[in-house]
């Protein structure tokens, strides 16, 4: 018990570190072990509100002209909400929202505000989006850590992204087509 004592005590020392200096630790599995790849979230590239709204609605089409994931997207019938902010950059309060709507015959993406009412909403910094897509970030653990927050059903939510894993290549194809070679590159392996 003393082993596990100490390394449940050092990854809560890792943990709270995160929050205070302002570098993220990811996760990642290489060869069979368990790593951990540190950056300094103050070294991400910045991105305007437009270019965010550009790519994630460019992103999203990609996704869902997936048939496998368009389909499975329409028949579970939910309004999905992405709300991203970056206080820093874009100031406080000013929000990218991504509405998509599953409940026609095609999936529709609306930017900025609406009048749907959201099955689920996520709200998180634009960063934290990014490195998700990156598949640098799991996606329970950044509710745990309070990097991602759910407002409504978490449960359905939780249930669509096994249908959105595709997004994780489509995403990176969605940034070199559209030039963010510095988002790329972010966070570094």
């Amino acid at each position: 018990m003393p082993l596990l004592a100490a390394i449940l005590l050092e990854y809560s020392r890792r943990m709270s570190s995160v929050t205070q200096n302002g570098t993220s630790a990811g996760f990642f599995v290489e060869k069979g072990r368990r790593q951990v790849a540190h950056y300094n979230l103050k070294d991400a590239p910045v991105t305007t509100v437009e270019e965010h709204t550009a790519v994630g609605k460019a992103f999203c089409e990609r996704l869902f002209a997936d048939p496998a994931v368009g389909k499975k997207l329409l028949d579970s019938n939910v309004v999905g909400r992405f709300v991203y902010f970056d206080d820093e950059n874009w100031g406080e309060g000013v929000t990218v929202k991504l509405t998509i709507d599953c409940r026609g015959d095609e999936i529709q993406v609306l930017t900025g505000e609406n009048d749907l009412k959201a099955d689920f909403e996520i709200i998180e910094s634009r960063i934290t989006g990014h490195i998700y897509w990156m598949n640098k970030l799991n996606f329970m653990t950044a509710i745990t850590r309070g990097q991602i927050k759910v407002n409504g059903s978490v449960r359905m939510a939780m249930k669509l992204l096994p249908v959105v894993k595709p997004g994780f290549v489509y995403y990176r194809e969605t940034l070199a087509d559209m030039g963010f070679d510095d988002l790329l590159a972010f966070p570094p392996d």
